[in-house]
This record gives structure tokens, C-alpha cells and sequence, in this order.
């Protein structure tokens, strides 16, 4: 009889802590993607948009793949590789924003706004961004969600054109996934 109940203890202690424990086998890993907007327009305003398959473009991302429970972006970086213009040249308002990689590209959310930004100072010079609650949200759920594609989009206008220049945004994240599921 005690080794009865010892038994269903046991059992019913299990059940408590096994689904706990499943936690115990996380791994977290931060990684970087970058992606390059190339710009060179005869307008002061532009938009450029990007499929990014982020499980080619980050290798811990193909790795674990449909095992992973979480994406967190830490950082957006943005800065200019090269840049082709005059020296006050400026972006009066700028946006970076994500959407699903099918289809237009349309009802995009905004990761982050700027505001008069100096294109010179920019040049190899990366600026932390602020992003907007919203669009991170999307981003890490789209990068979270295989397969891993979304559309990342560089709209702008220029106090002058032509505007000309390389513009690199990098995200800093961190991903959880468990190796077991």
C-alpha cells in the first residue's frame, strides 16, 4: 500500500514538474542581420522594400528553425556605407517598416521614424534607432514564424535630390528555441 502511494506521488509529482522542466532545455543565442538599401533617385523621395529570408541569412535561424519560441530585437542600427551627395544634404523624415514577403508589401508596420537626419554624419557612423513597439512586435513574430521571410522597408524623402547613397540597417535580437520540440 506505501509503495502504491509512493508511486502515485511520484507520478503526480512528475506531471507537476515535467512540463517546468521542458524550460530547463532553452537556448538563447543573440545574432545580427544586416541588409543594404541602395538608393540613387532623381526624386528627394524614395521607398525601397526587400524580401529578407532570414533562415539564409542568419545561421542560428536555419538551425533551429520551427523549434524556436522566441524572437527578441534588441537593437536597429542604421548608418551609410557610402554616401553621394552635398554636404548639408538631409532626410527630413524617414521609416523603417516590415511586412509579410508576399504580396505587395502593403499595410507594412513602422519598426522606426526619423527625423532630420544629416546624410553625411551618417557615413560609417551607425545610430541607435527607437523603434515603435508595433512594428518590433511584427518583426520578431515574422522572424520567429517559419519560414522566417518578411519584407523590410526603407521610405524616405530628402530635403534635396538627387539622393544617393547605401544605407545599412542591422538588427541586433536574440532567439529562444528548444532543441527538444
Amino acid at each position: 500500500m506505501k509503495k502504491q502511494l509512493l508511486l502515485i506521488s511520484f507520478a503526480c509529482l512528475a506531471m507537476v514538474c515535467l512540463p517546468a522542466c521542458e524550460d530547463l532545455f532553452d537556448v538563447e543565442e543573440t545574432f545580427t542581420f544586416e541588409h543594404e538599401f541602395s538608393v540613387n533617385s532623381d526624386q528627394t523621395s524614395f521607398e525601397s522594400a526587400d524580401v529578407i529570408d532570414l533562415s539564409a541569412s542568419a545561421d542560428i535561424i536555419g538551425e533551429y528553425g520551427s523549434k524556436i519560441k522566441e524572437v527578441r530585437v534588441e537593437q536597429l542600427e542604421i548608418w551609410l556605407k557610402s554616401f553621394n551627395g552635398s554636404d548639408t544634404q538631409h532626410l527630413e523624415n524617414a521609416l523603417i517598416a516590415v511586412s509579410e514577403a508576399g504580396g505587395s508589401g502593403s499595410g507594412y508596420s513602422i519598426i522606426a521614424e526619423m527625423e532630420n537626419l544629416h546624410l553625411q554624419s551618417l557615413l560609417d557612423s551607425p545610430v541607435v534607432l527607437q523603434t515603435e513597439r508595433s512594428g518590433q512586435e511584427a518583426l520578431e513574430e515574422l522572424a520567429k514564424s517559419p519560414p522566417h521571410r518578411f519584407r523590410l522597408h526603407l521610405n524616405a524623402s530628402a530635403d534635396e535630390g538627387p539622393v544617393d547613397f547605401t544605407a545599412v540597417v542591422k538588427v541586433t535580437a536574440t532567439m529562444v528555441a528548444n532543441p527538444l520540440n
